[in-house]
């Protein structure tokens, strides 16, 4: 993964404010949590989108959009713990256990537990070859632990 450039102190500031305002108009409208947390996953800021999205309305989108941005922040164990509610949550819906799959593995990868990981991936991938970039991250987890 590349390092991303420190932010300026006028970036950081102006990012800051954008924050602010954002949780301002959440307590008057907590409907727009998941498009506010959006722009700061745009602004590769995914740490301000799960501050945010911690004060979320449950519902799928907010729920995979909170595993997502946790993931993205690195927060792998929180994002574990968060694939557990959504496995949980919405057991009866046929993509949820593919999906869980998916990031949970990535998570393990993460941690270190690459072997895990990888076992994670082949599974999924022997019964769904072309679920999203599994076998991109398959050929390159597998390269990677060689």
């Amino acid at each position: 993964e590349q390092m991303k450039p420190a932010l300026t102190a006028d970036e950081a500031k102006t990012l800051n404010a954008v924050f602010y305002t954002a949780e301002k108009r959440l307590a008057k409208t907590p409907s727009l949590c998941e498009s506010f947390a959006l722009i700061f996953v745009f602004l590769d800021q995914p740490a301000m989108a799960v501050r945010l999205l911690e004060k979320r309305t449950i519902s799928p989108t907010s729920d995979w959009l909170f595993a997502e941005t946790l993931f993205l922040s690195h927060l792998h164990l929180q994002c574990l713990e968060q694939l557990a509610h959504i496995e949980k949550r919405y057991e009866h819906d046929g993509e949820t256990p593919f999906a869980v799959l998916y990031l949970r593995a990535q998570c393990l990868w993460g941690l270190g537990e690459k072997d895990k990981a990888l076992e994670m991936i082949r599974s999924l991938i022997r019964v769904r070859p072309l679920y999203r970039s599994a076998p991109a991250l398959l050929q390159a987890w597998e390269l990677d632990h060689a």
